[in-house]
This record gives C-alpha cells, sequence and structure tokens, in this order.
C-alpha cells in the first residue's frame, strides 16, 4: 500500500480491506470441457448437456478446442448461445487453445466476436 505524508494509516487500510473484500474473486471454481476431435450434430447433445449442467454450478467454464479437426455449425451455434446466456448466470467462459481448425471455424462463420475469438 503506498501512504501519502499526513495520511491516515488506520484509514488507509479500511480502505485496502475494502477493495479486497468487494473485488471478484478469479474463477475459482472451474469446469473444464474438452471439445472432441469431430465436433458434429452427432455430438451437439451431448456437449449441450455438459454445457447446461454448468449453469449456476461452476464460477467459470473453459472450453479446450485444442483437440478440434472439424466443427460444424450445430456445434459453433450451440457455442454462441452458451456464450451469450452465460453473463445471465454469473458465469465467465473462455476457449482454450482453439486448433487451427476451430479458428478457421469461428472465422468464416464470423462468430469471433461471440466466441471472444478474434483472429
Amino acid at each position: 500500500l503506498f501512504f501519502s505524508s499526513g495520511s491516515n494509516i488506520a484509514a488507509g487500510f479500511a480502505e485496502a480491506v475494502l477493495l479486497i473484500i468487494t473485488r471478484p474473486l478469479i474463477m475459482a471454481d472451474v469446469t473444464r470441457i474438452q471439445l472432441e476431435k469431430v465436433s458434429d450434430i452427432s455430438k451437439v447433445e451431448q456437449l449441450h448437456e455438459a454445457l447446461e449442467a454448468c449453469l449456476g454450478a461452476s464460477a467459470g467454464v473453459e472450453i479446450d478446442a485444442s483437440a478440434v479437426e472439424r466443427i460444424d455449425t450445430s456445434t459453433l451455434q450451440l457455442l454462441a448461445a452458451f456464450f451469450r446466456t452465460a453473463p445471465t448466470h454469473h458465469l465467465e467462459v473462455r476457449i482454450t487453445q482453439p486448433s487451427t481448425s476451430f479458428g478457421e471455424s469461428v472465422r468464416l462463420t464470423g462468430l469471433g466476436g461471440v466466441l471472444d475469438l478474434q483472429h
């Protein structure tokens, strides 16, 4: 903490404690979901169930897209809907380690802004 000369140390300490208490916690309870190598409509229901279970059960969700070699629009639409719904449940969501194929599919569909993935 930095105190200027003549400042009240007790008041400064109380202010620092208040800042610490009111500052949001960093994703203490994170659920990690691994997208499959082929993430298509045949697996979208399973992914939907996993994402739905996260609503209200976690502080954050990390979706690992590192293994994705092929992804279709049904999966991307589900992810986009989840990203739009998450804030109403006070849920932080992010895509981690997007594969080149995942990134290219996101770019082609124009969902980079929704999925917070700008390339």
